[in-house]
Order: C-alpha cells, then sequence, then structure tokens
C-alpha cells in the first residue's frame, strides 16, 4: 500500500504520519481511528530527520509503502519503506572521475574513470538467467552486489543508461533479440532497482545518462584500442557522457559523412554512420576495427 506524500502536510504525509524522535508511526483509518506502532529506519534515518525536523525542507515530500510479509513461522509483519529525495549536489559530483556500468541480459560491464575521463581499469560480471524468476532474481542480486563491491571503496558516483522499460523489446543493439524479448524488461528493471537500492545505502550517487549509440560508439572507437570488450567499452563511453566529455568520429570513419553531416552535433555522426551500410558489417561482426583510431 502506498501513501502518497504531501509538501504541505506537517510531516510531508496527510495520512502516514512519522515521528523521528518517538519513532511512533500514525497512520489515520477510514473510521477516522488511528493506528499508532514503532518503526525503525535503520538506513538514511539522518538525512528523513533533517526533512521532518528543518523548515528549509519544507518543499519536501515523503511517501511510505506498506508490505504485508511472512516470517518462516508464518505470522505476519509489515515492512515500512519511506521514498524521499535527496541534495543531488552532495552526491552527483564527478570531478573526481566516476564508477559506469552497462547493463546486459548476461553481464553487467564496467568501468572507472578518473576526472580526466580517462579509464583506470574496466571488467565483467557474468551471469545466466535460465531458472524461475526467483532464481534469476537471486542471481541479478548477487552481480549487482558484486558491482557495487567494486564501485563503493571508490567514492564515486555510479552511472548506468536511463532505458526506456516500457518498450517491449530491449533497447540494445546487440544480443539475441527473442531472449530481450522474453526477459528484458524484468531484468533491466531488477538490476537497476538492486543497484540504485545498494548505492543509496552506501551514500553513492547515481546518475543517469541517455543511452544513444553508446554500445556502437565503444565499438568503432574503444573496443580495440583499450583491448576490451565490446560492453566494457559501452561502460567506458557511458562514464564519459556523464561527465560531459564529447566523442569524434573515428578518422577512418569520418570520410564516410556528408558534408552537412559533419556541421551537426557528435551524435548525429554515429547517428549516421550506424545506419551506413558499410559500417553495418562492423556493428553486426566483429571485424578487425583499426587500432589507430581517435
Amino acid at each position: 500500500m502506498l501513501f502518497v506524500g504531501r509538501y504541505d502536510a506537517k510531516r510531508k504525509n496527510w495520512l502516514c504520519k512519522y515521528d523521528i524522535h518517538t519513532k511512533i508511526m500514525s497512520i489515520g483509518m477510514m473510521d477516522r481511528t488511528t493506528l499508532c506502532f514503532p518503526v525503525h529506519f535503520p538506513y538514511r534515518e539522518d538525512d528523513l530527520r533533517s526533512i521532518l525536523d528543518h523548515k528549509k525542507e519544507k518543499g519536501y515530500t515523503i511517501a511510505y509503502w506498506l508490505e504485508l510479509h511472512k516470517d518462516k513461522a508464518g505470522r505476519d509483519y509489515i515492512l515500512i519503506k519511506a521514498t524521499f529525495p535527496l541534495r543531488k549536489s552532495v552526491f552527483q559530483d564527478t570531478r573526481g572521475g566516476v564508477f559506469s556500468v552497462d547493463l546486459n541480459l548476461d553481464n553487467i560491464s564496467w568501468a572507472e574513470l578518473d576526472g580526466k575521463g580517462n579509464r583506470l581499469r574496466g571488467g565483467m560480471v557474468r551471469f545466466s538467467l535460465d531458472g524461475t524468476s526467483g532464481q534469476n532474481k537471486d542471481t541479478i542480486g548477487k552481480a549487482c552486489r558484486e558491482i557495487m563491491k567494486l564501485c563503493i571503496p571508490t567514492g564515486k558516483p555510479l552511472v548506468m543508461e536511463d532505458l526506456d522499460l516500457t518498450k517491449k523489446q530491449s533497447p540494445m543493439a546487440y544480443g539475441n533479440p527473442k531472449a530481450n524479448l522474453g526477459c528484458s524488461m524484468f531484468a533491466y528493471s531488477k538490476m537497476i532497482s538492486f543497484l540504485e537500492g545498494q548505492a543509496f545505502r552506501a551514500g553513492i550517487g547515481v546518475i543517469r545518462i541517455n543511452p544513444a549509440y553508446t554500445s556502437f560508439i565503444g565499438k568503432v572507437k574503444y573496443m580495440r584500442r583499450n583491448r576490451c570488450a565490446i560492453h566494457v567499452a559501452a561502460a567506458y563511453v557511458i562514464g564519459r557522457r556523464a561527465m560531459r566529455f564529447s566523442e569524434k568520429v573515428p578518422s577512418y570513419l569520418k570520410q564516410l559523412l556528408e558534408e552537412k553531416t559533419l556541421r551537426r552535433h557528435h551524435w548525429a555522426h554515429f547517428a549516421a554512420l550506424f545506419k551506413n551500410k558499410m559500417v553495418r558489417e562492423i556493428r553486426n561482426f566483429n571485424i578487425m576495427i583499426p587500432a589507430f583510431s581517435k
């Protein structure tokens, strides 16, 4: 059950009110009675306190999720989640570099960048989604924990693509279309949920970027230069985009662009190459790409 927050409510929610000092939750019922019970929030309680205590946070809202569960003995218990915005400036500073990930149906590829947009290291956490939905959820959770073990010690923001999960097919240009159609929405939503949740608890900022042509740019520009897999190269491009670095078309491909296209934004350059029949072979097959490309 969801209790939507209201910025003009005394405790940021009309029906569900939490006293941060007594740690008592009060819920207004339909029969005008009030249900009260103790609640403890183990994560981000200081941020919750700052919103409830200080008038300067009056523009904020707090939504509460109430979920009914059963323990191993069959007894009912309620899990309560508080949802509220954090200050972005504290958590999304990219000046010291970022830790970026490329989400796929059989792996999560990652890259760590320094403050100048250079790749420090990168790799891939592989997994297989061939079980039940519950087993696949556990598999994804384990892979995400491995990623966060690498990300958290860096203290850098976590960057990922802002994927459109409302589509009926995977937004990725590579992979098995049937597999993407069958489980992409479930897999991607779980990966995003797990990573954002673990980053939140660790105090790591999350940045989402436009995913346009990241895999393609990684393949034609960085895969051979960095001697890495295509998805690791894509993770590198994702990190650079979050740091607002532009990507120039490699010199060996620039000759395929029309003059009017060259005068447009660099995304338009890669969009034109992506549709070019000569470059399609590079997209669909692992042909050798010149190592001297810039």
